[in-house]
């Protein structure tokens, strides 16, 4: 797998974007700047804590949404 394609900013579309980038090292994470922005709101920092409030038992969602948010950001379509 050398691709992966975020359709959309949902969370169900990135959340494992980490985890296959370990399994897949050469993999990139692509979207678009508007997918981008929409998984920056998603991963903010209310919407986290809301989502931990709602839910106690996914503690390490905090650790999952940023490392998903991150090999989004820096594998953004149209940046280097």
């Amino acid at each position: 797998m050398s691709r992966i394609y975020i359709t959309h900013g949902h969370g169900d579309h990135w959340l494992g974007l980490a985890r296959l980038t370990e399994r897949f090292p050469g993999a990139e994470g692509l979207a678009t700047s508007e997918v981008l922005a929409r998984v920056e709101f998603e991963a903010g920092p209310g919407i986290v804590a809301r989502m931990v409030e709602l839910y106690p038992d996914w503690q390490n969602l905090r650790t999952l949404w940023h490392s998903s948010r991150v090999a989004i950001k820096r594998k953004a379509l149209g940046s280097q």
